[in-house]
């Protein structure tokens, strides 16, 4: 079995916590349009006023207490906050409520990817994957979760489906340059670093300038 070099099983770990950031942001972007309580907590979140999204998104959910979407958001501001246990509640309470909310189950995936829950992580990625077959970042996410538990073939897979749904997702590009490596195809995997890069990944532009300078660099991702 292909055996990934320490630094590079951390980059596929720290991307279970990184990878969906903006996927979240952008989920309660589309929605936030419809409720001024979203619209605020969108703004409050993107300044970094946590404690303030916390407050308007409270003040709606006492009239909708059992709004899936309410419940997410709370669930991702304190995922922002690094309070997994907290997030994990909320984010179970909004799949609950709507068991087919794709955004919920990929976040709490996450939690349950970083507490060592591997097959829980897959079942929820596998659900959301099923019900959104073109869900980017759930199919990256479990990418990085197939990849931890050694499946990684499953997870060059994944990475290529999710780029190849959303080519501007940096983070796929980047893990599908992770196992391109791991299987012996770097220039493969330069060319997948190489679009990171272009899409602002500053560690693909490390890992491009110091492997693949002096290797040529295909258009393999066209192929995706």
């Amino acid at each position: 079995m292909t055996v990934l070099s320490k630094p590079k099983k951390q980059v596929l770990r720290l991307a279970m916590i990184s990878a969906i950031i903006h996927g979240c942001l952008s989920d309660i972007n589309a929605y936030a349009l419809q409720d001024p309580f979203e619209i605020e907590a969108k703004a409050r979140i993107e300044a970094g006023d946590y404690k303030g999204a916390m407050s308007s998104v409270d003040a709606a959910l006492k009239e909708r207490p059992n709004s899936a979407k309410l419940l997410f958001i709370k669930g991702k501001i304190y995922h922002e906050l690094k309070d997994e246990n907290q997030a994990l509640k909320f984010y179970n309470q909004a799949i609950n409520s709507d068991p087919t909310y794709t955004k919920a189950l990929s976040n709490r995936s996450l939690i349950k990817g970083a507490k060592g829950d591997m097959k829980g992580a897959l079942r929820d990625l596998d659900k959301a994957i099923a019900i959104d077959p073109r869900f980017a970042e759930a199919l990256s996410n479990r990418g990085v979760t197939r990849g931890a538990t050694g499946d990684l073939k499953g997870a060059e897979r994944d990475f290529a489906a999710s780029v190849k749904f959303n080519p501007q997702f940096s983070n796929g590009w980047k893990n599908l340059g992770i196992m391109r490596e791991s299987f012996g195809d770097i220039v493969g995997a330069c060319s997948a670093w190489q679009r990171a890069a272009s899409l602002g990944d500053k560690q693909s532009s490390q890992w491009r300038d110091e492997q693949c300078i002096g290797k040529p660099v295909t258009n393999k991702e066209k192929q995706i």
